[in-house]
């Protein structure tokens, strides 16, 4: 990160018990550009304290005001007459409360809950926090303020911070909603990148809902044919399929082709997303063949487009391995899964949940192999990825739990097995409902090897 993607002179406020975190994370910004002010490197033997603060708070654009499970500190509760008066004075003074790891909300002064708070509490791991910090300390180049929530959350989203997205995306809903109301297509805009985070943290019921207002609000808004309705219908599928009705998403998905086809060209970057949705659905329905032809179609024209090293082109090689290994050519899934994990990885770094997919898919094609070391390796990988970055609840966390049990079995480890497949059966049946064949699926396989077991 370089200083002109954060606005300067950031004021960091601490109580006592998170002296460390706080040093941590002055360290952090500092090294990334910003221009921070920490007391342990402004204050000077026999400099007067409170005017120093003063004197910081007013030249500061925006103050981190941390939380720790201690509430807040002696010294804070003096800063917070001060940075609310700052407030009402200059209404580009940024408050921004940080709730640190163990804290509570209740620990939240009452007059800093209006403000959007960075959530750090599930954030254990440095680089989560400071890709959280950086998200909402960003500035936009044109301005020179600080970005919207809606970009906040699109930051976070790309770098695979789920949960830490959502709040932004809910804030900003707020915002539009009570600009233009509940019928406009920027509150669908909204609701659709809102499903796609429900969608992604597994909560399919809240994905579903919000997918399903923004297709009313685009369909009122611009007619049955449009591009936005394209996409919804598209978001919506992606919620049948996970629910394992693959009837319902193919029917979605065929009309998203209507559309789209109706608005681009053949060889457009649309049909061909379009295609390889649908080649998806119609694989998980048994219809290899079909599949594999909509999947060459859109890895040639995305290739085409995009060029051989695009994660576009990563995604459309992992759909064709999937049909190569459901017909029982390994090899071929196997070289196809390792082009696409290598283009992933290039693209998005080595703890990125799309990096989590690749290792997974390659994990199973290398224990049909024999492998059962590197499948073993490669699931483990995606596993520590998926919890660290979509929560422990999560469907893929749950397929990934499944398939390493089923590694498990086969070497012997009946114990771990059991264990895996009930924390992937919890999640299944938590997020999927009980009827769904992923569920069934592993409850079945929980089953067999308790017989063994017996």
């Amino acid at each position: 990160m370089t200083n002109k993607q954060f606005k300067p002179h950031i004021f960091l406020s601490y109580s006592s018990e998170l002296k460390d975190a706080a040093r941590d994370m002055y360290r952090q910004l500092v090294k990334a550009g910003v221009d921070v002010w920490f007391d342990e490197d402004k204050l000077v033997p026999g400099l007067r304290w409170d005017t120093a603060l003063e004197d910081a708070l007013d030249e500061s654009s925006a103050i981190l005001f941390l939380v720790g499970p201690g509430g807040v500190g002696q010294w804070q509760n003096l800063e917070i007459r001060s940075i609310l008066e700052r407030a009402v004075r200059d209404a580009s003074f940024n408050i921004i409360p940080v709730l640190m790891p163990n804290s509570k909300i209740d620990c939240l002064p009452p007059a800093l809950r209006q403000y959007q708070a960075i959530d750090l509490r599930d954030a254990k791991d440095p680089s989560t926090q400071f890709m959280r910090l950086a998200a909402s300390l960003t500035i936009d180049p044109m301005t020179g303020d600080n970005v919207n929530e809606e970009e906040v959350g699109n930051r976070l989203m790309e770098s695979g911070d789920q949960s830490a997205a959502l709040p932004y995306y809910q804030k900003a809903l707020s915002v539009v909603m009570a600009k233009f109301g509940d019928a406009h297509p920027n509150t669908a805009n909204l609701r659709g990148k809102i499903g796609k985070v429900q969608l992604d943290m597994g909560n399919l019921d809240e994905a579903d809902r919000e997918f399903s207002k923004a297709l009313a609000i685009d369909e009122a808004s611009y007619g049955s044919d449009h591009q936005r309705v394209a996409a919804d219908l598209n978001n919506l599928a992606r919620v049948y399929e996970y629910r394992g009705d693959f009837v319902r998403a193919k029917v979605a998905l065929e009309r998203s082709l209507e559309i789209i086809s109706s608005l681009h060209d053949h060889d457009s970057l649309e049909i061909a997303t379009a295609l390889n949705n649908l080649g998806s659905v119609v694989q998980s329905m048994g219809d290899l063949t079909t599949s594999k032809n909509y999947f060459e179609d859109a890895l040639r024209i995305t290739t085409s487009i995009l060029g051989e090293s695009h994660p576009d082109v990563a995604t459309r090689l992992s759909n064709l391995a999937g049909v190569f290994h459901d017909s029982g050519n390994q090899i071929k899934a196997r070289e196809y899964f390792e082009r696409a994990l290598k283009i992933t990885m290039q693209v998005y770094g080595s703890e990125h949940p799309k990096v989590a997919t690749r290792l997974h898919n390659l994990g199973t094609v290398l224990s049909d192999l024999g492998d059962l070391s590197g499948a073993r390796d490669c699931l483990e990988q995606s596993l520590q990825i998926l919890e660290k970055t979509l929560g422990s609840h999560h469907p893929d966390v749950a397929i990934s739990l499944n398939n390493l049990a089923a590694i498990c079995r086969i070497e012997g480890d009946l114990s771990k097995s059991t264990a895996l497949y009930k924390q992937a059966l919890d999640i299944f049946e938590e997020t999927a409902g009980s009827d769904h064949p992923w569920t069934k699926s592993t409850r079945k396989n929980l089953a067999s090897v308790e017989r063994v077991i017996k």
